[in-house]
């Protein structure tokens, strides 16, 4: 019952050094590639010692700016939104060497109140197949539904959203999904957060990669993603053995760098010892 861990790369100018450090700690290393680098030169070095595969993380809406245009009701924005993502990507699967990265990680766009949720949803999955033609069969593409303070995505953290995109793109499609536990955990409650995860795997959806963080609320601070895992909110024994039932890829998404990664990862590894 071993889970596939993973680690978060916050910065190119540290992934060699990372992955040289790491070695043979982690199955995969993510990599962030986000919009700003389309006019960027890349130049990521990579440790030849590292034996593990690498995944890709695109653009982010944290802070309320959009950016993202899967689901954007003018054609040709779309289009060309779609053009220059298949371009970056893979300009940075090539620099990254493309035979290691295995996986694309998306964001949905901020959803709109102007027009019905299920034409932006449908527009968003559309646009995500054909983003899909455009990359090599051998990178795999996922979307992370999101939701919480940065506000309705287009995708969020709702079973119904969920019950929609596996009719138009369930398993088979080759659009996988992403899902964040401390994210579910922050929207639903550790008791909700359970129940939506075994809903999930009753669905035909194709779950490819789990993010795992703690949450920290102190004070004003209130549902801070990120933390060591086993420190925070989460209730990690109720919720751990039906999460590895949707899926064994995990990516550790703290903060804190590689200390952070290592405490986490022996917390999950100590935790997933008592069930084998």
């Amino acid at each position: 019952m071993s889970l596939s861990l993973g680690y978060m790369n916050t910065s190119g100018r540290r992934l060699q050094s990372e992955m040289e450090k790491l070695d043979d700690e982690t199955s995969f290393i993510e990599v962030q590639a986000y919009d700003k680098l389309k006019n960027s030169k890349l130049d990521f070095r990579i440790s030849g010692h590292f034996e593990g595969y690498i995944t890709i993380h695109g653009e982010r809406e944290t802070d309320g700016i959009s950016r993202i245009r899967f689901s954007d009701p003018d054609a040709e924005i779309r289009k060309k939104y779609l053009e220059s993502s298949a371009t970056l990507y893979m300009a940075v699967a090539d620099s990254l060497g493309m035979k290691r990265v295995r996986r694309i990680v998306l964001h949905p766009d901020k959803a709109t109140r102007r027009e019905k949720t299920r034409d932006q949803l449908r527009r968003m999955m559309e646009s995500l197949a054909e983003l899909h033609d455009m990359l090599p069969k051998s990178i795999q593409l996922c979307i992370e539904p999101r939701g919480g303070r940065s506000g309705r995505k287009v995708l969020d953290l709702d079973l119904g959203d969920f019950s929609f995109f596996e009719d138009y793109l369930g398993a088979g499609s080759g659009i996988g999904l992403c899902l964040n536990i401390a994210q579910i955990v922050a929207m639903h409650g550790n008791r909700n957060a359970e129940t939506f995860i075994r809903e999930v795997k009753r669905m035909r959806l194709d779950v490819r990669e789990l993010h795992l963080s703690d949450i920290l609320t102190v004070g004003k601070l209130k549902n801070r993603l990120g933390i060591e895992i086993g420190t925070g909110m989460v209730d990690w024994e109720a919720l751990l053995p039906h999460a590895w039932k949707l899926c064994r890829t995990c990516l550790i998404e703290t903060l804190g760098g590689i200390p952070v990664f290592r405490r986490s990862k022996h917390f999950l590894e100590k935790m997933i010892s008592q069930y084998e």
